[in-house]
């Protein structure tokens, strides 16, 4: 079965990410943040990467451009649960 990396700040959305595609058979491994994901990108060997698009520190697009330089070729789903008008600022340039 492919392997998923899911980087995401929230833990709950890790963890059920986690559980929803372990429980269809994939493999799934976790990072919590985007220099984390990148190191284990970097380490390991993944079949495509989830990355949230809005995190603190390192946004989701930072994070899929280094992958992205690293891995040309590495598959990548964009998510967010982030929603306009919410209480998070957009990233810059959004």
């Amino acid at each position: 079965m492919p392997h998923i990396l899911v980087i995401d700040d929230e833990k709950l959305v890790r963890e059920a990410t986690q559980i929803l595609l372990s429980a269809r058979g994939y493999e799934v491994s976790v990072a919590a943040d985007g220099k984390s994901g990148i190191a284990a990108v970097g380490a390991g060997r993944f079949d495509v990467v989830i990355v949230d698009l809005f995190m603190p520190e390192m946004d989701g697009l930072s994070v899929m451009r280094a992958i992205r330089r690293a891995k040309p070729t590495m598959p990548m789903i964009a998510a967010s649960g982030f929603m306009l008008g919410g209480g998070r600022q957009p990233m810059p340039g959004f």
